[in-house]
């Protein structure tokens, strides 16, 4: 029986609020940005007073100057207050309307703009200047967009996340890069922080729409997982579990398998699943051997429920052989579900906005792509998981 209180004790939701965010400062380029925003402060030949003032000059009745690419630059590293923020905002609009007349693209500022705002820890901001259609090909890069979800998401402004994920559906950028990685991750994240049903059907189609055209990675799969056992669907969670590579290979993943064979009443498999612990090659590194205490909590629940003394053994053979080799972790499903994407150094790649963009679609670096489902129709996932369903049969012990 599939209980309405488990996700309070599988995930272990805390009452105190806790920052979460998805990505580093150095993954999104808020390091290099804040290095390269020093630099720019230290070499500034005038006192800030007379540059601000300078910069008020632009916008002076009738007065139609161009912004200096140098000028804006300065800007950027150099706003604090809510004035000099919004200067920034009036020359980000002057520079993007003389860049599109003159048709010259000198400096790609979207990127460079959104970690300001970032930083700055200004989301309504960041959310009106990426969705007025006027600045379009100002913000023309995935990374302008990782970096705004990233910020809304820090604010737990979850339902703005899906309606920038919606202007970057519909933007230049998604026939050039469609479905990047970052993005796939904080959309699916966002639908599992709203936690309703018409937040689970809009991921639930997302993700079909994504599998359908591009690897998926394994964290945004395991959102959705997640999402569905909120919404008390423990077999279309264990269907997405099944599009990665080896579930059972991540502690993320394997915990959530755990839960959903045991909603399953496959409480037998779910065990199965903790002895291969205990008996797996010690070569590989240590975290493949964890598994949280909430799991482990659930299971012990669950099987305290039934009269199968051999489940019930086994069980406890194998909570105490976990024990004992310090296999068990008190991080709740949550937290890990929550913590930041790790990126390789070498997957890292340059833009043109600072010295690098460390974030693009092609360098998060995840243990569970799914690259066998390329040839997938736009249908929803639902579809195909039932015609899976329908394929095997029903789930039984």
């Amino acid at each position: 029986m599939f209980s309405k209180n488990i996700f309070k004790l599988f995930f272990n939701v805390r009452r105190y609020r806790q920052e979460r965010f998805l990505f580093t400062d150095k993954s999104l380029g808020l390091t290099d940005f804040d290095i390269f925003r020093n630099a720019r402060r230290r070499k500034l030949n005038i006192s800030q007073e007379q540059f601000w003032n300078k910069m008020q000059h632009y916008f002076l009745p009738n007065n139609t100057l161009f912004i200096y690419t140098e000028d804006l630059k300065n800007a950027v590293c150099l706003a604090e207050t809510e004035e000099q923020i919004h200067i920034v905002r009036k020359m980000c609009y002057r520079y993007n309307d003389q860049s599109q007349r003159m048709k010259i693209f000198i400096y790609q500022f979207g990127s460079v703009i959104m970690r300001m705002l970032h930083c700055a820890r200004k989301p309504d901001l960041a959310y009106d200047l990426i969705s007025d259609p006027a600045l379009s090909n100002f913000f023309n890069h995935p990374m302008c967009f990782t970096v705004c979800m990233d910020l809304l998401y820090k604010e737990e402004r979850h339902q703005a996340i899906i309606d920038v994920w919606k202007i970057y559906e519909n933007s230049d950028c998604m026939l050039k890069n469609p479905y990047p990685r970052s993005l796939q991750i904080l959309t699916t994240a966002a639908c599992y922080k709203i936690a309703t049903e018409e937040a689970c059907e809009f991921g639930l189609q997302f993700l079909g729409n994504c599998i359908a055209k591009v690897p998926v990675p394994g964290k945004a799969l395991a959102m959705m997982s997640a999402l569905c056992l909120k919404m008390e669907n423990p077999n279309m969670s264990y269907e997405i579990l099944m599009l990665m590579k080896k579930p059972e290979d991540n502690v993320i993943s394997r915990g959530l398998l755990c839960y959903a064979l045991k909603n399953l009443n496959r409480l037998h498999e779910a065990i199965q699943l903790l002895e291969q612990l205990i008996v797996t090659d010690l070569s590989s590194p240590a975290m493949d051997f964890k598994i949280s205490a909430c799991v482990l909590e659930d299971l012990s629940k669950a099987v305290g429920e039934i009269a199968d003394t051999n489940i019930i053994k086994r069980f406890k053979r194998v909570h105490s052989q976990l024990k004992q080799s310090n296999n068990i972790i008190t991080t709740s499903i949550d937290d890990l579900l929550c913590a930041p994407v790790h990126m390789q150094p070498s997957s890292q790649q340059e833009d043109t906005s600072l010295q690098g963009d460390p974030l693009n679609s092609n360098n998060i670096s995840q243990s569970a792509i799914l690259h066998k489902n390329r040839s997938y129709t736009n249908d929803k996932i639902v579809e195909l998981l039932a015609k899976r369903i329908r394929s095997e049969g029903p789930y039984e012990n």
